[in-house]
């Protein structure tokens, strides 16, 4: 029960998170400037276009699909290697991003004062902590 409550939480988190993402890629603001890493001069480290938005919006549903799946909600079709291996690969690219890149993002930040790096600690890298146990509880199951 409980790895299918927290697979469930992960997915609706994946929708909302990849609605986000589309919102974005079709001129939406609100919160854009939270989501960006932001050098001490304030200037955006990374600016995404419409179209990388769009696919990290797709990747994020594929990722809820494919909980979905294991979760044995959805009936698809998949390659073995997919099922096998695809929900370690989830929790590896998010306890990655939780680590983060030592310098904008995650644990090992140095630029710590911005809004941005003030709202990854907060949400943004717990909210990768739980992606990442819930893909590892999921797979295990």
């Amino acid at each position: 029960m409980l790895v299918l409550l927290v697979g469930i939480v992960a997915v609706l988190l994946f929708v909302a998170i990849a609605s986000i993402h589309f919102y974005w890629a079709f001129g939406g603001q609100w919160g854009i400037d939270s989501a960006l890493p932001k050098s001490v001069d304030g200037e955006r480290m990374l600016s995404p276009g419409p179209l990388a938005t769009i696919i990290v919006g797709l990747g994020l549903l594929l990722f809820g699909a494919l909980f979905l799946i294991k979760l044995n909600i959805l009936d698809l079709a998949i390659p073995e290697v997919v099922s096998n291996y695809g929900l370690w690969g989830i929790g590896g690219i998010f306890a990655l991003r939780a680590l983060g890149d030592f310098r904008y993002v995650g644990f090992f930040k140095k630029i710590k004062n911005t809004s941005f790096a003030k709202k990854d600690s907060m949400f943004f890298i717990p909210l990768c902590l739980f992606f990442s146990f819930a893909a590892v509880l999921t797979q295990l199951n």
